[in-house]
């Protein structure tokens, strides 16, 4: 069990050392009259009262006392000095003889509290000190505070402080960690970029053949087979007539491809602008550009007031088109198609889509109808590219109309999805951040 200390008089007045861990023992047992602070029934009361706080704070609290800067400190601190080192010649030493490798680090701080009265405060500083039989590098957040006489003059600085070490080094070794990331993933981009140049040219090659080599010979089949099924169609048989047709079929879907693909490849164009447009103009240069297929199917094209969108004009008048032409394409027979077109911009999270984000603003475009429609599991695989749901004898196409699409949501960091059921027409949902980007 504890036991208070023995009382002491001085002049008449009793004070005891209270206190039960290391450093209170060891600074009543130490001899004060060996030092010029003298024993302790001779300290003044201010000193007396200061060291009984040092000696029981869980805090580590170290005292510089009188013009020699006599030292004093507590279990806490005794910590940071390790297990060889300063400790237990410390207490009682002279500061300049005990911190002589810092001493140009902390006299000045010392200086400064003395001659002006003022608090010195530091955050994370670099103290080396010497312990565990070495010179380690320590870093420290400290203040050093001044300690008054009754009579308001500064008889010597009070030290709080914790060691900061394990945080420095946990920050310096995540800051490292984070270049290395960094480092690497910029090292992934640049080889990247440079992969996608290659890609760029490669495409940029394909659309010159597409659009020269691939179709001039092609051209050249569509010609002589409607030379020979016209001049020469008296000496045809009817086998040769329907191979001749079958021939010319073939190629026409073949230029339908190749156009597709084309147009596939121009949408890695990264040289477009993004620019502020109107969604309305957009919609009105596509229906009148089919203008005849909408006739011709008694189509309705119900567009709201549609809004403005950052967006590349060439490319987005491109998934107006597709997407307009695959609802008329997809139409019930006997039935006139009817497309609605809606658009509004809000938040993020205002929108049922998980794959968007919160902090940012979009531009949601909705294109509905009430054609043949597709079964549900089959919404993803649709906008991969040669995907057809239905057979070639019933509708035409290249199954890449709505790659193409999907394609130029993705260059605009948007999101497409599609819902539908078989039968009850399908619905397309654009989102595309709203905001102007930087050049």
């Amino acid at each position: 069990m504890y036991k208070k200390p023995e009382l002491q008089s001085t002049n008449g007045i009793q004070y005891r050392l209270i206190g039960k861990g290391e450093m209170a023992e060891l600074t009543r047992a130490f001899n004060w009259s060996s030092t010029p602070v003298g024993p302790i029934k001779e300290w003044p009361s201010h000193l007396k009262t200061t060291v009984n706080i040092l000696v029981n704070s869980k805090f580590p609290v170290f005292l510089w006392w009188g013009k020699d800067l006599i030292q004093f400190y507590n279990d806490e601190y005794r910590k940071t000095l390790g297990d060889v080192g300063k400790h237990p010649a410390a207490l009682g030493q002279k500061g300049k003889e005990c911190w002589g490798e810092i001493w140009h680090i902390i006299n000045p701080l010392i200086e400064k509290v003395l001659a002006t009265g003022e608090a010195v405060w530091s955050e994370d500083q670099l103290v080396p000190i010497y312990r565990n039989g070495t010179l380690e590098d320590v870093y420290w957040t400290f203040c050093y505070s001044p300690l008054y006489r009754d009579t308001g003059e500064v008889d010597g600085v009070l030290v709080v402080c914790i060691e900061t070490t394990e945080k420095i080094i946990a920050t310096k070794k995540f800051e490292e960690m984070n270049e290395e990331i960094k480092s690497s993933l910029e090292q992934k981009v640049s080889e990247r970029t440079i992969e996608l140049e290659k890609i760029n040219k490669e495409l940029q090659s394909f659309a010159y053949i597409a659009s020269h080599d691939l179709q001039e010979p092609l051209r050249k089949i569509q010609t002589y087979s409607d030379r020979i099924l016209d001049k020469e169609n008296e000496n045809l048989s009817e086998n040769g007539k329907e191979y001749f047709r079958r021939l010319q079929s073939s190629a026409n879907r073949m230029q339908v491809l190749i156009m597709d693909l084309l147009e596939y490849s121009r949408t890695n164009n990264i040289d477009l602008k993004i620019e502020n447009t109107d969604l309305n103009s957009l919609v009105a240069e596509v229906t009148n550009e089919i203008k005849e297929v909408i006739n011709l199917k008694h189509a309705v094209i119900e567009a709201d007031k549609l809004c403005e969108a950052f967006v590349i004009p060439y490319q987005f008048r491109q998934v107006m088109q597709n997407l307009i032409s695959n609802s008329l394409k997809f139409s019930k027979e006997g039935v006139p198609p009817v497309i609605k077109i809606h658009s509004e911009i809000k938040s993020g999270k205002d929108f049922s889509c998980d794959q968007l984000s919160s902090s940012l603003e979009y531009c949601h475009l909705s294109f509905s109808d009430n054609g043949i429609g597709f079964e549900p599991q089959y919404k993803f695989r649709i906008f991969e590219m040669f995907q057809r749901l239905n057979g070639r004898s019933e509708y035409e196409g290249t199954g890449i109309g709505l790659a193409i699409v999907n394609k130029i949501v993705e260059n605009h960091k948007g999101v497409i999805l599609a819902n539908s059921e078989l039968g009850r027409g399908a619905t397309f949902d654009i989102y595309i951040p709203h905001f102007e980007p930087k050049n």
